[in-house]
């Protein structure tokens, strides 16, 4: 762990400096970029792997991977129009395929975070903004494990208007893209951890 921490910037950088620290430095931990600071991402629970496991195979079970909409896993960044770089645990996307070498997505119709120690409700806040500054963007769907709750944030009829609903369990429709979430099945995987 300790090889990742030495090469971060310590000053704030602009987006292209990150794009060329970030290719320059490999494949070697997991960053996102934000305000020009370099963040790196805390090592998952068995809890948090399950949730977003849970989310992500359902998704893949309604979507596949043929049609318009189709799911992607953690791994992938979102960019947003502020340069801000996230990976959240899952989203989706629709419209034309990227190709296969495509390393970032711009238009996520939904977006899926699982709360962690490090990443706390209130930065998630910041991180809501910034997802949402992504036109496509729909839905914002964030998980606490620990707490067993779901914050689920639509686009409003205005484009700078959001509502958020805090859900216990049940199901809910995400629409677009159609797909139906089962939380009550996410709660039974965070429980299986």
């Amino acid at each position: 762990m300790e090889e990742y921490l030495t090469d971060l910037p310590i000053r704030a950088i602009s987006e292209d400096e990150f794009l060329a620290w970030d290719e320059a430095r490999g494949i070697t931990a997991r960053v996102e970029f934000h305000g020009g600071q370099v963040y790196t991402m805390q090592q998952e629970t068995l809890r948090h792997n399950f949730a977003k496991a849970s989310i992500f195979a359902q998704f893949l079970g309604q979507l596949g991977f043929g049609g318009t909409c189709y799911p992607i896993a953690d791994g992938m960044r979102v960019r947003t129009p502020a340069g801000s770089r996230y990976e959240p645990d899952a989203l989706i996307r629709c419209g034309d395929r990227l190709g296969g070498e495509v390393s970032e997505i711009d238009d996520p119709v939904v977006v899926v975070e699982v709360l962690s120690p490090s990443n706390s409700r209130i930065a998630m806040i910041v991180k809501q903004e910034n997802y949402f500054s992504c036109k496509s963007l729909v839905h914002f769907l964030q998980v606490d494990p620990k707490e067993r709750l779901f914050f689920h944030t639509v686009r409003g009829p205005a484009p700078d208007r959001y509502l958020t609903t805090v859900l216990r369990g049940g199901t809910l429709a995400l629409d677009p893209p159609g797909v139906t979430l089962d939380l009550d099945a996410v709660l039974a995987a965070i429980d299986a951890a």
